[in-house]
């Protein structure tokens, strides 16, 4: 008897590791997907582990910044930028975020096929704007005047929707780049750019009308955005050619010097317009918009494929950077690193 019970009892142990296989994903996950808990907090800084970062923004207020990784939407107080909150209203991988100008709400693209509203304060889900058959999100944009969200999906078409209905308001095809920083709209709210191959369409947000072609890109435009006066609006393209470009005339103003080697990932202005900002590999590149002089280089030894977004605070004082894996703090003035805010090591 005692054999047979000895027996039963090694069959038990063994079978052990085996018995979370009927468990579904959230009962096995739950620990990764809490930011507090497993690999996203350890002490002071957040270890994503396998996660991959998507996007950055900080609120207009300056006072909180989030996160959209693989593993949902992280949200940080900007006073210390420690123990995220899992804003939970928002369903699968997030791609892309946008806050409303008031800052109450966040939009977010979900690989669910989804862009969903969520409140900022509760982290609860608002609305599902639009669910896409079959054709994931690439990208979410509030309007300035907060009336509207853009959103753009893998089959390369721009869609309006009115935020407070969900109805689509306009549809605009053409878009050759999926890239959540190929789409602006201008300060007035009245018209959307997008990179579409090697030129920039300009679209009237009421009409529909395409009212303005741009060529000069010899490479597809990665990344387009306007001035804060909405005078200007600047162009990326992946063989780090830096333009800016007259809005009314869509002719070209500027260009930038190539200064380091490898692809441009993206561009954006400060927020008083002075500073324009690129990233390519591992660095950001800082320039006088009026002289067209390179201020700096901010770099950093990190881990992935380097830095794929940068964002401004709202009082132009800060760079976030965020690449596969790390979100970083830059001095503007010095071009100092100043935190570690998300780590994959």
């Amino acid at each position: 008897m005692s054999n047979r019970l000895f027996s039963i009892l090694i069959a038990l142990l063994i079978s052990l590791p085996f018995l979370n296989c009927g468990l579904p994903p959230s009962s096995m996950e739950g620990p990764l997907d809490d930011p507090q808990q497993g690999d996203f907090h350890d002490g002071a800084e957040v270890s994503v582990g396998k996660t991959h970062i998507r996007d950055i923004k900080f609120s207009p207020d300056g006072t909180r910044f989030v996160v959209a990784t693989t593993k949902g939407i992280l949200l940080y107080d900007t006073q210390t930028y420690d123990k995220p909150n899992l804003l939970k209203g928002h369903n699968g991988r997030a791609w892309s975020v946008s806050f409303s100008p008031d800052g109450t709400m966040l939009a977010s693209a979900s690989t669910y096929f989804t862009n969903q509203l969520l409140n900022v304060n509760t982290g609860q889900l608002i609305q599902t704007i639009k669910r896409w058959k079959g054709s994931a999100v690439s990208g979410v944009l509030f309007s300035p005047d907060g009336n509207m969200l853009a959103s753009w999906n893998s089959e390369r078409a721009l869609h309006l929707f009115n935020v407070d209905t969900g109805k689509r308001i306009q549809t605009f095809s053409g878009l050759a780049n999926r890239r959540n920083r190929s789409v602006a709209f201008s300060p007035d709210s009245r018209i959307i750019a997008a990179g579409c191959d090697n030129i920039i369409r300009l679209w009237d947000v009421n009409t529909g009308q395409l009212i303005q072609t741009i060529k000069g890109h010899t490479e597809e435009v990665w990344s387009v955005t306007f001035s804060p006066d909405g005078k200007t609006l600047a162009s990326g393209d992946r063989d780090l050619s830096i333009r800016l470009w007259d809005v009314n005339s869509g002719q070209q103003i500027k260009t930038f010097s190539r200064s380091v080697h490898g692809q441009l990932f993206g561009v954006t202005f400060s927020p008083d317009g002075k500073i324009i900002a690129c990233h390519s590999g591992y660095a950001i590149i800082l320039w006088d918009v009026n002289t067209g002089q390179q201020l700096r280089i901010l770099s950093k030894q990190m881990s992935g494929y380097g830095i794929h977004l940068v964002e401004f605070n709202p009082d132009g004082r800060m760079i976030a950077s965020c690449g596969s894996g790390e979100v970083h703090l830059w001095d503007v003035n010095t071009g100092q690193h100043i935190k570690t805010i998300i780590s994959r090591y």
